[in-house]
């Protein structure tokens, strides 16, 4: 993607950038949306030889999922406010 979106107007590669977190948050949200539900419903349950609870691998993945999706709507929302910026104004471009 890089190599190509590197040939890009500048412009459009803020565009693009917007698009890629934009569908990567959407990603993230279902993402803990279901490992949530997943969460809830291994409630009671362990594992057969350690019998330690279930629900420490997926609360482990959720952990992941909404650092990630935070991080990533970090990264949208420095995006967006990006494309309304004039070049050079502020910002770590």
């Amino acid at each position: 993607e890089a190599l190509i979106v590197k040939k890009f107007p500048k412009g459009l590669q803020r565009v693009i950038d917007v698009i890629v977190y934009a569908l990567v948050t959407a990603f993230m949200a279902v993402a803990i949306l279901y490992t949530w539900k997943l969460f809830l419903s291994q409630e009671g349950n362990y594992t057969i030889v350690a019998a330690y609870p279930l629900q420490l691998r997926s609360l482990a993945l959720l952990i992941g999922f909404v650092t990630m999706g935070l991080k990533n709507c970090a990264s949208f929302v420095e995006g967006v406010i990006g494309l309304f910026r004039k070049d050079g104004e502020g910002g770590a471009d």
